[in-house]
């Protein structure tokens, strides 16, 4: 699944490249392709899909970051910190990480926050080496099924096979969101050295092939080290590694445990300001759109010019 998905990107991609140099006027945005097939009405269509998925991501990354920065308190606090106080609960850091990106997703172009696309990457091979590397010094016996019970109950071969249930659907929607980077496509064609399509064609088929590598590789690891009991988000799996002394009553939570929540957090974290910048985009255009009708103009402007120059 990760290798078709893999390929639809980078054929989408593909046809966004080919279809804006059959257009006149060499239209530089989805905005522009939608304007010369459909008119007017594509700018909001266009706008209203961005902002709508800027905003279900953002929504999802703001839990998962809220629930998991609320856990690793409670854990680091020894449980002095519960879950019915404000920094025991998910809010306290919903907030605090929005006042913190507030600077960064008010820029203005992709290049300016170009850093924190290195501190992804980093992040994400980090959170997965520290992953391969508990699993290999504590090996597959700690976590392996085969070894904690006395008859085994899972057979690792049967998740290597697809099976057509309601979690199945589930994970096509959430890989489809994974490789929705083609929302981006534009502004990351106009910040390239070279502006070439078989240049753009590179640069999105070379990250299409680190996340599903990195994707699958997680998938591997996490399902050796967990089993049937895998969650949906290896995070509270991750958490539940965190158990009390029956003795003494202390907080017992492995290192590995916090590191690599603490990178996840970091994962999300940078997500984030890619997600608004869509969205943000879609947002603005639509009340510029409404306002002053500056962005049809210039388009239907553009268009006659090219169409003039055509004949």
């Amino acid at each position: 699944m990760m290798v078709l998905m893999g390929l639809q990107t980078t054929a989408a991609v593909r046809i966004y490249l080919e279809t804006k140099d059959l257009l006149p006027g060499s239209p530089e945005s989805l905005f522009e392709m939608g304007f010369v097939l459909f008119k007017r009405s594509s700018i909001f269509f266009i706008s209203g899909i961005l902002i709508f998925n800027s905003f279900g991501l953002m929504m999802v990354y703001f839990i998962v970051f809220g629930d998991t920065m609320s856990s690793v308190v409670r854990n680091l606090s020894n449980e002095t910190i519960t879950a019915e106080d404000f920094f025991g609960k998910r809010v306290a850091y919903v907030i605090i990480l929005g006042s913190l990106l507030v600077p960064l997703v008010l820029k203005k172009e992709l290049n300016e926050i170009s850093i924190l696309s290195v501190l992804l990457f980093v992040s994400i091979f980090t959170f997965i080496i520290l992953t391969i590397v508990q699993l290999g010094v504590h090996g597959i016996q700690d976590f392996n099924e085969d070894f904690r019970f006395e008859e085994p109950r899972v057979f690792y071969g049967d998740y290597f096979k697809p099976k057509l249930e309601i979690n199945f659907i589930k994970a096509i929607s959430i890989m489809l969101v994974s490789y929705s980077c083609q929302q981006n496509l534009f502004p990351i064609y106009s910040e390239l050295k070279v502006k070439t399509n078989s240049e753009c064609s590179k640069s999105f088929a070379i990250a299409s092939l680190l996340v599903g590598a990195l994707y699958i590789t997680l998938a591997v690891v996490s399902l050796y080290m967990f089993g049937s009991e895998v969650e949906s988000s290896i995070l509270e799996n991750v958490g539940h590694e965190c158990s009390k002394d029956p003795l003494s009553g202390e907080l017992d939570c492995p290192w590995e445990s916090i590191v690599l929540r603490f990178m996840f957090l970091v994962v999300i974290a940078c997500h984030v300001p890619f997600i608004f910048f869509s969205g943000k985009e879609g947002m603005l255009i639509i009340i510029d759109e409404i306002d002053r009708k500056s962005i049809s103009t210039a388009l239907q402007s553009k268009l006659d010019l090219a169409k003039k120059e055509g004949q």
